[in-house]
């Protein structure tokens, strides 16, 4: 009996009939992990490491399962519950989401083609917007507070500075305005940027900001989440 027919698990419909089209592989690859390790062994959830992500699905890079689970979470297809020192908790989210208006833009100038704009706050008055498709606004804009997975947020720092500086267990209030400003100064906003800046001030950031200082004072993410920070970085004045 072949083994690819005798024992299976199932998936929702909608998932490919109406959102698989705007998801990137590897979000899809890891929402198929988890509807394997939660529904498929009967479970309402489980919690699964990182690096059995990686391990699974063949991905070396943490942040590449970072952002696939941030795109999952946008779309409102996970749960990810994380408590401090604990891996976290992952379920599917089994009512209908919402629909994705694939063609909610305007016409270009033939009025053939459609395509969408995102919908961003404190864009400046001069700005040009650009014409996107809706998978790279799903993907990429995590501007809006209620798309900003702060657990992620935090796992991908800590993650980044591993033990040469203090690790966070707790993303504050004021940590998360601080996240939000931060993004502001993003070109593109996306929580692969955010990511990315964290692992690049560990490399690039001088010995003094790992403690070998007179005062023996480290960079947290406090100060690292700081746009003038971020500026340094930019400007290699680090």
């Amino acid at each position: 009996m072949s083994k690819f027919i005798a024992n299976s698990f199932q998936i929702p419909n909608a998932v490919v009939d109406e959102l698989m089209a705007n998801m990137s592989p590897n979000a899809l690859r890891c929402y198929l992990l988890i509807t394997r390790k939660t529904t498929g062994w009967g479970k309402e959830s489980d919690r699964i490491s990182t690096s059995q992500f990686m391990q699974k699905l063949g991905i070396k890079d943490k942040r590449t399962v970072y952002s696939a689970l941030s795109e999952l979470v946008e779309l409102n297809l996970i749960n990810a519950i994380k408590n401090n020192g604990e891996i976290t908790e992952y379920s599917l989210v089994l009512d209908e989401p919402e629909p994705v208006a694939i063609n909610a833009g305007t016409k270009n100038a033939t009025g053939s083609n459609k395509c969408t704009e995102p919908v961003t706050k404190n864009v400046p008055a001069t700005s040009s917007k650009k014409c996107t498709s809706t998978k790279d606004n799903i993907k990429n804009n995590i501007t809006k507070e209620n798309n900003i997975d702060f657990d992620l947020v935090m796992d991908a720092y800590n993650d980044a500075v591993e033990n040469r500086l203090p690790q966070i267990q707790k993303m504050t209030t004021a940590r998360k305005n601080a996240v939000k400003k931060l993004l502001k100064e993003f070109e593109q906003p996306t929580f692969q940027n955010l990511a990315n800046y964290f692992y690049d001030f560990v490399e690039q950031a001088k010995p003094f900001y790992f403690g070998e200082n007179d005062r023996k004072w480290r960079a947290d993410f406090d100060y690292i989440v700081k746009p003038k920070t971020h500026l340094k970085l930019v400007e290699g004045t680090l």
